[in-house]
């Protein structure tokens, strides 16, 4: 019934204040050293300068993160997108088996599972005011449970309530 069903959604994170700080702090050791070896031509600051220079690369290309959420069929995939470059597949859910629950983050469906351990994945935004969602599944590799918390648009929503409409809450009471 859902086998030809494809839907993909793009979320573009945020950065957060600690990353745009680090950015700036390498950023400027590097211009600090890049100053320093350009008026004394030591080598004594040509090490740090050269050194500051891969560590800036590696924060500019580790600070943009994206997520994509695509759902075939009723597996939903989970991927992870460095520097908009580097695609790395963090979960795939089979909607049919593997899912426990999802409702609105900090609603009653989702209550029983504050504060339990388990592997927990933050997939949003971190944008003030978007309403995320909490997906608990069951890692079919290994049985234990995982938490997702991601952002589905309105259209992901609607065709995993359909699939699933006793384990997909749109809305819920939230917890008091």
């Amino acid at each position: 019934m859902f086998e030809n069903t494809f839907i993909e959604q793009n979320v573009i994170r945020q950065m957060s204040s600690s990353d745009k700080l680090l950015r700036g702090v390498s950023m400027g050791f590097t211009i600090l050293n890049a100053v320093l070896y350009a008026f004394t031509a030591s080598f004594l600051f040509l090490i740090p300068f050269v050194m500051f220079i891969i560590l800036t690369y590696f924060v500019f290309q580790n600070s943009k993160q994206d997520y994509d959420y695509i759902l075939t069929g009723t597996v939903l995939d989970l991927a992870r997108i460095k520097n908009r470059s580097r695609r790395k597949a963090v979960a795939s859910i089979d909607l049919g088996s593997d899912l426990v629950v999802l409702a609105p983050s900090r609603t009653e469906p989702v209550r029983e599972y504050v504060g339990k351990r388990m592997k927990t994945l933050d997939l949003t935004s971190h944008e003030e005011g978007k309403k995320y969602f909490t997906m608990i599944a069951q890692n079919s590799a290994n049985g234990q449970l995982m938490k997702v918390l991601f952002e589905p648009n309105e259209e992901l929503l609607t065709m995993m309530y359909r699939m699933q409409p006793r384990k997909v809450f749109e809305t819920a009471e939230p917890i008091k």
